[in-house]
């Protein structure tokens, strides 16, 4: 019985290993840096493996990604609502009030 709970255990450990994997091997999770000022000052960068992540801390006004590539934010919690494409070029001030986002991975 101990060693059926302590394989179940393992198992579920390895499950949990490949659920927070959202990036093939190679490639990492794209980078959006959101910024509660323009002309980017006070931002952070917050990371998503083409996953949908929910933002905190806001409210941010604008953005943009570390790299050549689009990222996506919603209006909504859980990548809802209203959606805009922000990249890497310009301060990229946004028309929404992002409460999620979701990058690719990279």
């Amino acid at each position: 019985m101990k060693s059926f709970i302590f394989i179940l255990f393992v198992l579920l450990h390895i499950f949990n290993e490949l659920e927070a994997q959202n990036c093939s091997r190679g490639r990492i999770p794209g980078i959006i840096n959101v910024c509660r000022q323009t002309g980017r000052r006070n931002c952070v960068g917050v990371s998503s493996g083409n996953t949908c992540v929910n933002l905190n801390g806001g409210p941010f006004v604008s953005g943009f990604t570390s790299g050549n590539f689009q990222c996506t934010i919603h209006s909504d919690r859980g990548c809802r609502g209203r959606s805009e494409r922000v990249t890497r070029i310009g301060s990229n001030r946004f028309s929404i009030t992002p409460r999620s986002f979701r990058c690719p991975c990279v």
